[in-house]
């Protein structure tokens, strides 16, 4: 979250903490989606606090959230501040979350109009989320069907904000997901300019399903921005029994990941630095270069246009010497005669 300290730091701590609830808990699917997300997103906040109490923070870093589950043709989804779902069903929002926010509120309140929150002064002013002073509360949807051709879209402000939602949608009949949400994402850094926010985006199209098919084990793994990677493991093998709660050990593991995950960050943004440095050097000494060699070439065509010069002078003094229509045999002739 902007504002607070070390919101990267929160973030992560959240995706591990879902990621490692979900290994624990689900086989093959959830037996109650709704009440695993409700229990996730507290123990994703009880692990930021924790954190910040190991480290001794002043000020706790904090995080909004939102997830989704989606098992045997339905889905859940629930969130905590003003990270979004989208569904998006035959070129229209079918369904949305709304916002933890104080512009949410006054258009709940038919105060402004969706417009005007847009440009809002207080449009980044939440009330709930992740790490804060109290337990987030969370909003949940109700299970939902999907039908073929549904797409899902969850992401942070930093993609939504700068974007509308029905041009998003209308964009999706045209093009496929993978084509289309790099080209947004492109979009929403262009017009959020130096104001540009985290942008994070998750989508997913429903497809015809096939005969069920036995399950098997899959990894997805994900490249968040500044570095840090997160991968998750999906497996119809036996699970570790359900913990209510991440104990200190797996919290203590889980930042020590984010440790060397922010040192691995650092180690490869100077490299990148010195990269792009390196590369900056190697272009002025070509173009030094390439002057260089111009000026000598210029030079060389100087001296050979002198040259030239200075060999047709003594030619055109010698013809100039000569009477008028005498030629050199006329010379020689003359010189007998005598």
């Amino acid at each position: 979250m902007g504002g607070h300290a070390r919101g990267e730091i929160a973030a992560e701590v959240a995706v591990n903490t879902m990621t490692q609830r979900f290994q624990q808990e689900a086989r093959v699917t959830l037996r109650k989606p709704r009440d695993f997300l409700e229990s996730a997103i507290h123990s994703a906040h009880r692990a930021i606090v924790a954190f910040a109490d190991q480290h001794d923070m002043l000020e706790c870093p904090r995080t909004t959230i939102v997830g989704c589950v989606v098992q045997n043709g339905k889905a859940w989804w629930a969130h905590s501040g003003d990270s979004r779902l989208y569904c998006i069903r035959d070129g229209h929002i079918a369904a949305a979350t709304a916002d933890h926010s104080r512009v949410q509120q006054l258009m709940d309140a038919g105060i402004i109009t969706e417009a005007q929150a847009a440009v809002h002064p207080e449009r980044n002013k939440i009330y709930n989320c992740l790490g804060g002073v109290l337990p987030p509360s969370v909003t949940h949807s109700d299970d939902w069907v999907l039908k073929v051709g549904d797409t899902l879209l969850l992401s942070t402000d930093g993609f939504w904000g700068p974007l509308n939602a029905n041009s998003i949608a209308s964009k999706l009949q045209r093009e496929d997901m993978l084509t289309l949400v790099p080209k947004l994402m492109e979009e929403a850094e262009r017009k959020a300019g130096p104001d540009s926010d985290n942008l994070s985006v998750i989508g997913l199209t429903w497809e015809r399903q096939e005969e069920e098919e036995p399950a098997l084990p899959s990894v997805t793994v994900t490249g968040p921005m500044e570095g840090f990677t997160t991968s998750s493991m999906n497996s119809t093998q036996q699970s570790a029994p359900f913990k209510d709660d991440i104990s200190d050990e797996e919290i203590q593991r889980a930042i020590l990941e984010i440790q060397e995950a922010i040192k691995k960050a650092a180690v490869e943004a100077e490299r990148q630095s010195k990269a792009d440095a390196d590369a900056e050097v190697e272009v002025v000494t070509e173009a030094e270069a390439v002057t260089e060699v111009e000026a000598v070439t210029e030079a060389e065509a100087v001296t050979e246009v002198e040259a030239v010069t200075e060999a047709e002078v003594p030619e055109s003094a010698a013809a100039s010497e000569q009477p008028e229509g005498v030629s050199d045999a006329e010379d020689e002739n003359v010189e007998d005669g005598s």
